[in-house]
Parts: C-alpha cells; structure tokens; sequence
C-alpha cells in the first residue's frame, strides 16, 4: 500500500493524467503479486467453468474481471460493467495490458432502470477520487455508523449511464456467474436482472454493507426476500489454511461481508468444497 502522504504528493506533482497513469502500473503489481485478493477469488476455479459467461457488476481496477477471464478459458466468456471515467480507463488499460480479449467492459452501472443518473466519487484528502467507494447518488452516508464505513468528507458528481441488466444483456444463456459489489446498490442491480437471473440461475457473490442498504432505504429483510423468491439461499464462505466452509446464514448473522447466493440448482458445483463445510 502507497502511504497517504505519497500519493498526495505525487497527485500534486503529477496531475489527474500522469496520477492515472501511476493508478494503472500499481494495478498491475496488485494483481500479479495478489496484493488486493479476496477470499472468494479460490472459489472461482472449482465453480465456473471453462466456456461459460460470467457478469462482473462494478469491475472496479479488473480484480475479478482478471480472475473470472482465467476461469471460463478462451472459449467464455466476462461482461464487465465499470461507469466512472476514472476508473473504467484504468480498467480498460489493465485489461488491454493483461491482453483479457474474452472481457467485455461496458461503461455502465447497473441498477433498476436504464437510462442516465447521477454518481458520486468520494474524494480523498488531497482531491483525487476512492475509486472503490464510488456509489450510485442519492444514498444517505451522514448517519450513525458514519465514522467506521463513510469518512469523506467532500464527493465529486458525475453523470454516467445506467442499465438493466436485462436490458443489457437479454439474450445470455449460460450465465453461471455474477459478482456484485457496488456500495449498497446491489439490490437494485439484481432487481434489474431478474429475468437474466431466473433463466441462468448464476452463482451470485455479492457485497452486503447493512449501513450503505439503509442509506438507500432499502431493509435487509425485503432484499433477502426478494432472492429468496427467486430461489434462493444465502451462504458464507470461509478460507482458512486450505480448507474450504460454506455455511448458509441467517439473516440475523448478516454484516458487512461478501456472501453467495445459490440456487439449488448450482450446489451440485460446490462438491469439491462441501466436504469441510
């Protein structure tokens, strides 16, 4: 990690274009060397397999999209959905470097309706952009909590496009992946996606943030309910000293974490990992 100190002065020194450039050859290094790597990332060999497509909501600096063009092999097949400028350059740079022909990168967020809409880009100190907070607009941060998952203090607004997945992508049958992680917008991408998910009944690994949920009024209870009406159940996975333990959870035990929804229909991918569960 670049201490705060340094990359405020090589934000003065360099600018926003040369800062981009710097933000592009630290990704590099980060995903190579695994610097940023979630523990979910071991899952993606043994469950998605080679030819099959996989949906990367909010693909950020390529961690996943890197991860899952590896997994569905030449023949798969990763639509990568990033809508901030920033961030989707740096993108489109690391997948070009990493030479990742089989990713598609869209700039757009995904939510609940198409069209344009408002997002807001966190600042740090020194005025360049949290790419990894970056939100869609309209969600309420100043609230009890505030001070463990919200600490800026000024945002940037851009307008970017936004889709429904099924609007986006309606004609894919063999959909066998999708990740999520868009601050607390996660609900409404699904709510997009539902045709899409209830034709391919895709693994789903999504961020749950309860704090960013309420800040866009949405219960926990009723986003639960809502996959479970779609069928399915949400489980846990946990990565310790090689051994894999997937657990369904209740919604009581749900705090800031990833998590897996699968439909029943999937489980039969998670064999090779059941054994320590």
């Amino acid at each position: 990690m670049v201490p705060i100190f340094l990359k405020q002065l090589l934000y003065k020194a360099l600018g926003p274009k040369l800062y981009l450039e710097l933000q592009y050859l630290g990704k590099i290094r980060d995903i190579t060397q695994k610097k940023v790597f979630e523990k979910e990332l071991y899952l993606l060999p043994m469950i998605v397999h080679k030819g099959e497509t996989a949906v990367d909501v909010g693909a950020n600096y390529a961690v996943y999209s890197y991860h899952l063009s590896k997994a569905v092999g030449e023949t798969g097949h990763v639509y990568a959905f990033e809508p901030i400028p920033f961030t989707h350059r740096v993108c489109e740079k690391l997948l070009k470097h990493f030479n990742l022909r089989n990713v598609r990168l869209l700039r757009q967020g995904c939510g609940n309706f198409s069209g344009k809409t408002i997002f807001e880009t966190p600042l740090q100190s020194f005025g360049a952009i949290s790419a990894g907070q970056a939100h869609l607009g309209g969600r309420i941060n100043d609230m009890d909590g505030k001070e463990r998952h919200y600490k800026f203090k000024a945002a940037a607004k851009v307008e970017c496009d936004i889709v429904r997945l099924d609007d986006a992508l309606p004609q894919l049958d063999n959909v066998s992946f999708m990740k999520l992680d868009i601050e607390g917008a996660e609900y409404f991408a699904l709510q997009g996606a539902a045709g899409l998910i209830n034709k391919n009944y895709p693994i789903i690994l999504c961020e749950i943030n309860p704090f960013f949920l309420k800040g866009f009024g949405i219960d926990l209870k009723e986003f639960l309910d809502f996959m479970a009406g779609l069928g399915y159940r949400l489980y846990f996975y946990t990565h310790q000293e090689g051994h894999h333990r997937l657990a369904e959870t209740k919604m009581e035990e749900v705090e800031e974490n990833n998590y897996l929804f699968i439909h029943p229909c999937r489980m039969d991918r998670f064999k090779a990992i059941r054994q320590d569960t």
